[in-house]
Parts: structure tokens; C-alpha cells; sequence
């Protein structure tokens, strides 16, 4: 009898050892994946460049007079989805060595070697001559895109620049006026800091997007 009760404990032992190693699975609830935010939008200022999502909040954003271009340059990589085309330039005497980022049409300038100070010296400026890349829209802060008319662009700009003397006359157009204080100011506006559109052709379209300009200095 002894026996038995011993084979019989050892049967259960195993038995059991068997059940802890192969556990019958408890049902699980799906776990539910976040959504992560997508940009929709890229809108140029004077200051910064910022990022917005399709409801508009901002989900990351760029100054001009931060050192913040090699965290533009990743971020704008993986936003686009691709890599840019890289353009160097060397030194001249008006501006430091560059290297020039290329996103299909949204430019991206590098300033190599320079130490950025609000408001004289920028880490990077942009150009863009399309509405937008892999799409995401680009635009002013006044909603100006490249593509635009020349009479919805006009009515938000604080100073308009007509050239007519050419056979493709450019009407530059400047928006979001920042005013910032120099030594040497122009002699027709206080000191500022704006983003500059040119209206070019027959069609009279905005055909490029600049930022940061300066209306004092080279």
C-alpha cells in the first residue's frame, strides 16, 4: 500500500510539473495602439518654422537663431520620407560656407561654422518653390503658398516691392513683420525680420518663399 501512495504521488507530481510548464493561456483584450500625430503643415515666419498636425497643433518647430538645424534636417527627413540633395558651397565674402539641403523644392541652408545670435546671425534659412512635399502643405503664416495669386497674396502684406523694369517683372511681397533692435537701422522702416514672396509670370503666382529676411544690412 505504501507503495502504491508513492507511485501514486510521484503520477500527480508530474502531472502537476506539467501543468506549471504548459499553463492553459488566459484570454487577453487587444491592446489598443496610440495614434501618433502626422504633419499636415509647414508654416514659414520670421522667427521659426513650425510643424502642425491636420488640427493644427504644432508638433515640433525650428528658430532660425538656435542652433537647431541638425535637429531640423532629421526631423524633416523622416516628415518627408526621404533623404535631400546635398549642395555645398564654400565661403564668399557676404556669407559663411553652406551646405544646402534639398527636399524637392523645400530648401534648406545650412550655415557651417557660424555662432547663431538673434538677430544678425541665423543657423539656417529656407526657400520653397512648391505648396508642398509629400503631402504636406507649405505656406506663411498668412496662408501664402507658392502657387498663390498675387491678389490673395497681397492684401496681408506689410510692404510690397514692385520691379517692373524687367521682361518678367518680380513683385516681392513681405509678411509677418517682427521688429528687432540694431545699431543701424534702415531709413524707411524700423529694423525687422520678415518672410518674403515673389510674385513672378504672366499668371502672376508666387513662385518662391524666403525666410529669415532682413531689411537692414547686405
Amino acid at each position: 500500500m505504501r507503495k502504491r501512495n508513492v507511485a501514486l504521488i510521484a503520477v500527480l507530481a508530474i502531472g502537476l510539473v506539467g501543468c506549471a510548464a504548459n499553463p492553459t493561456p488566459e484570454p487577453t483584450s487587444p491592446v489598443e495602439t496610440p495614434e501618433v500625430p502626422t504633419a499636415a503643415s509647414i508654416v514659414v515666419s520670421a522667427e521659426t518654422v513650425t510643424v502642425l498636425d491636420d488640427e493644427g497643433t504644432e508638433l515640433t518647430s525650428w528658430n532660425y537663431f538656435e542652433p537647431d538645424a541638425e535637429r531640423a534636417i532629421s526631423e524633416l527627413t523622416f516628415i518627408f520620407g526621404f533623404r535631400p540633395e546635398l549642395t555645398v558651397q564654400e565661403a564668399t565674402p557676404e556669407q559663411p560656407a553652406t551646405t544646402v539641403h534639398v527636399w524637392n523644392g523645400f530648401e534648406f541652408t545650412e550655415y557651417q561654422d557660424v555662432t547663431p545670435s538673434f538677430p544678425e546671425v541665423s543657423s539656417f534659412s529656407v526657400g520653397v518653390t512648391v505648396p508642398e512635399v509629400s503631402g504636406v502643405a507649405i505656406t506663411t503664416e498668412d496662408g501664402v503658398a507658392v502657387g498663390t495669386e498675387e491678389l490673395a497674396a497681397s492684401p496681408n502684406a506689410y510692404r510690397h516691392v514692385p520691379n517692373t523694369g524687367e521682361a518678367d517683372p518680380v513683385d516681392l511681397y513681405y509678411y509677418d513683420e517682427t521688429p528687432v533692435d540694431i545699431s543701424v537701422v534702415p531709413d524707411y522702416e524700423p529694423a525687422a525680420l520678415s518672410v518674403e514672396a515673389w510674385v513672378t509670370g504672366k499668371d502672376r503666382l508666387v513662385s518662391r518663399i524666403y525666410a529669415p529676411i532682413r531689411n537692414w544690412g547686405v
